[in-house]
Parts: C-alpha cells; structure tokens; sequence
C-alpha cells in the first residue's frame, strides 16, 4: 500500500530553501492564499467592509502560520517578532 504524502512538508532548515520555497508555496497554494503572499491580490481599501477586511486578514493569518510552521524551530529565532507576512519573506530571502 502506498503511503500518501499529504501534508508533508520538509521544514527550512537554513540549508535546503530551493527546496523548502518550492514545496512551501504549493502548500500556501493548496490553501488558496498564494495570491496574498505573492501580491497578486491587492489588500482591502481602508474604507472597505468590515467583514472584508476580516476575511482578508485571516486568509493572510493562515498563509503566515503555514509559513512559519515550516521551518526549523531551531531558526525560528531569526525571524524575530513577526506582524507581516510580507516581513516574514523577505527575512526568508535573506537567510
């Protein structure tokens, strides 16, 4: 029988990003909030609904924790405090 790999997710680890980028972005895709980390989808106007911009924040809540879930807890304090996913990869880029 063959074991599914769903879910599975090689963690950064400061040596392997080509790797961990590509597998990281399909599990951000499989959760459909690759457009909030890529930038593809502009955030609400500040005079948007209320719900709206909820519903925005949390999508791009969950993108970040995805992210953050996959890497190295070993690493973890480099990134720092972190407010914004788009902080969080530029950080990435740089390590």
């Amino acid at each position: 029988m063959a074991t599914e790999a769903k879910g599975v997710l090689v963690p950064f680890n400061g040596s392997n990003y080509s790797t961990w980028k590509l597998q990281c972005q399909m599990a951000v895709m499989r959760e459909g909030q690759w457009s909030i980390v890529n930038e593809s989808e502009a955030p609400p106007d500040d005079g948007a609904d209320e719900a709206v911009i909820t519903i925005y924040q949390a999508r791009q809540d969950k993108a970040l924790a995805t992210i953050v879930l996959s890497i190295d807890p070993s690493l973890l304090y480099l990134l720092g405090q972190l407010h914004s996913l788009l902080i969080l990869c530029r950080k990435l880029h740089m390590l």
